[in-house]
């Protein structure tokens, strides 16, 4: 099932700043809905959540933010794009942790590479787990929030989420890879 939200004055649905009212269509009224003149020029951003069971939710984007969705639909399918071209898998920093250490065996990308490889590139993310530890805790928000996460965000989108400014979490991420970097140096 598909639920559409669009931005309606006499909307019974509101943001949760109360700033926007929205209504809404779903099933064949919502595909009805997209093909009409009322939705013609409009952007929506596309979720699936688990309160809907799964369906497709469609919420309409602001004419103000549209810029930064298309900007963001392109990276995720630029890295998606990527993602398909190569022999690799993204790890992230949780699932190194274990009682006894980081064994390897998720760090295979193919069969093609050395032991050699295999083990300096173990030696370098248990390394890189110990430069992480060693980073302030808004440091250490600001890479995790842009670097390990599934789905990582832009400095500008980090910064309205944490309510500073877009140079507050450049200073802090150039700080975090300046720790990193002499980290690597030392070890």
């Amino acid at each position: 099932m598909i639920f559409i939200y669009y931005e309606d004055k006499n909307g019974t649905v509101f943001s949760a700043d109360k700033k926007r009212s929205f209504s809404v269509v779903s099933g064949e009224d919502a595909y009805a809905f997209l093909r009409s003149k009322k939705c013609k020029g409009k952007r929506f951003y596309r979720t699936q959540t688990e309160e809907t069971g799964g369906d497709t939710v469609l919420v309409e984007v602001p004419p103000e933010k549209v810029k930064t969705v298309r900007k963001e639909e392109r990276r995720k399918q630029y890295v998606n794009d990527c993602m398909k071209n190569k022999e690799f898998t993204i790890l992230h920093l949780g699932d190194m942790d274990s009682d006894d250490g980081i064994t390897g065996e998720e760090l295979i990308a193919s069969q093609d590479e050395s032991v050699d490889t295999l083990a300096i590139r173990s030696l370098d993310l248990k390394t890189l787990k110990k430069a992480l530890s060693t980073l302030s805790e808004k440091e250490y928000e600001v890479i995790e929030k842009m670097f390990l996460v599934p789905n990582p965000m832009t400095e500008r989108e980090l910064a309205a989420l944490l309510n500073v400014s877009q140079p507050a979490i450049h200073k802090r991420k150039n700080s975090a890879f300046k720790k990193i970097k002499n980290f690597f140096k030392k070890n």
